[in-house]
C-alpha cells in the first residue's frame, strides 16, 4: 500500500523503483509512478535468483532500457498476477522483460507501453526463459505485443491480445476499460473479457 514515486537510479543503473537481488518479497498493492532507472526495470528489477510475489500493483509512468514496467533476469522467477501495467517506456520489453527467467504472468493488464525507438514489443522473452502468460489484457503496446526469441520456452494462452495470437484461448477485442486515461482498467459490465 505504498506511493513509490519520481525516484531515479544512476549508479549500478538498474530498479527505479523498487531492485531485488536474492530476495523474495512480497510486493502488494502499491503505486509504482514515474520512476527511471538507466538501466533495466525502470519499475521494479529482479535479479540473481529473485522470486517476488508482484501482486496488484499500479506500475505506471516509469523508464528503463529494458522493462519499463518490472524486468526480470538471472534466474529470477517473480509471479506477476493482477497488476496493472501501463504508460511504461523503454527500449525493447516496455511493459515487461525477462531474461533468464521463469515468471508466470497472470491476470494482467499490460496496456499502452511505449518503445523510445523503433523496435521492441511490449513483452520480451529471450536467454532460456520459460514463461506462463496466462489471462492477460496485452493490448496497444507500440511496435509489438511480444518480442520471444527462439531459446524460450513460452506460453501463452487464454489472452486478450491486439492481432491475436495463435495458441489456445486467445482473443482480439477492445475490453472496454471504464476510464483507462485516469488509469482505471476495472472493466465495463458489457466488456467481452467478463467471464472470457
Amino acid at each position: 500500500n505504498n506511493l513509490i514515486r519520481n525516484n531515479t537510479k544512476i549508479n549500478y543503473p538498474r530498479g527505479g523503483g523498487i531492485a531485488c537481488e536474492g530476495s523474495s518479497p512480497l510486493i502488494l498493492n502499491n503505486k509504482i509512478l514515474d520512476n527511471m532507472a538507466y538501466g533495466d526495470g525502470g519499475g521494479i528489477f529482479c535479479y540473481r535468483n529473485s522470486n517476488p510475489i508482484i501482486y496488484g500493483n499500479l506500475i505506471c509512468n516509469n523508464y528503463g532500457s529494458e522493462g519499463g514496467g518490472i524486468s526480470c533476469i538471472y534466474n529470477s522467477s517473480p509471479f506477476i498476477s493482477n497488476n496493472i501495467i501501463v504508460k511504461n517506456e523503454a527500449l525493447d520489453g516496455f511493459g515487461i522483460n525477462c531474461e533468464n527467467s521463469k515468471s508466470i504472468i497472470i491476470n494482467n493488464v499490460i496496456f499502452n507501453n511505449k518503445g523510445i525507438y523503433q523496435r521492441g514489443a511490449g513483452l520480451k522473452v529471450s536467454d532460456n526463459s520459460n514463461i506462463v502468460i496466462l489471462n492477460n489484457i496485452i493490448r496497444d503496446n507500440d511496435q509489438n505485443q511480444f518480442n520471444i526469441s527462439e531459446d524460450n520456452i513460452v506460453e501463452i494462452i487464454y489472452n486478450n491480445v491486439t492481432g491475436g495470437w495463435q495458441d489456445s484461448g486467445n482473443i482480439n477485442v477492445y475490453p472496454l476499460f471504464v476510464d483507462p486515461e485516469n488509469n482505471d482498467f476495472h472493466l465495463l459490465l458489457n466488456s467481452p473479457c467478463v467471464d472470457a
